[in-house]
C-alpha cells in the first residue's frame, strides 16, 4: 500500500499564524504518516464520508480521509 500526504496551499495556509513549535509538531507528524500511514482512530461518518481525527501537539485536531482503494 502507498501512502501520501497532500501539502496543498490550503494546508500550508492553515499553519500560518500558529506557534512555530505547533507548526513543527504538525508537519513532523504528517511526514511520519507519509512513512507508515496515518492512524485510523477517532472515526466519524459525516454526510456518508468516513473521516478520522488525530490529536497533534496536545491541542490541535487533524481530520483526514483514508482511501484504501
Amino acid at each position: 500500500m502507498t501512502w501520501g500526504i497532500d501539502f496543498t496551499a490550503t494546508v500550508r495556509s492553515d499553519l500560518v499564524g500558529l506557534d512555530p513549535d505547533v507548526t513543527t509538531a504538525i508537519l513532523a507528524t504528517l511526514v511520519q504518516w507519509g512513512n507508515s500511514g496515518p492512524p485510523c482512530m477517532g472515526r466519524r461518518v459525516i454526510g456518508g464520508a468516513e473521516f478520522f481525527e488525530s490529536d497533534i501537539a496536545g491541542s490541535y485536531f487533524v481530520a483526514y480521509i483514508v482511501d484504501e482503494d
